[in-house]
């Protein structure tokens, strides 16, 4: 859900329970913040687990990734 939308910064939380895919597209980058729970992050080089205060930046250019367990996170981008 949106939590702040404006034209400086969009800021969602996502609640995930199982998967949640997404895709960039190479017009803007995201930063994720791990808030409770756990879980990882899949892409096309790799994984990387995931813990609360983690942060993860993720590049316009990695395409699809997946982020799967049950984790609560804070998605923002411009």
């Amino acid at each position: 859900s949106k939590l702040c939308s404006n034209k400086y910064f969009t800021l969602e939380k996502i609640d995930i329970n199982g998967t949640y895919v997404d895709t960039t597209d190479g017009s803007k980058f995201y930063i994720y913040f791990a808030i409770e729970g756990s879980g990882y992050m899949e892409f096309s080089d790799g994984h990387e687990e995931i813990n609360p205060g983690d942060t993860l930046l993720i590049p316009a250019s990695m395409g699809e990734y997946n982020i799967k367990g049950k984790i609560n996170i804070l998605k923002t981008y411009i």
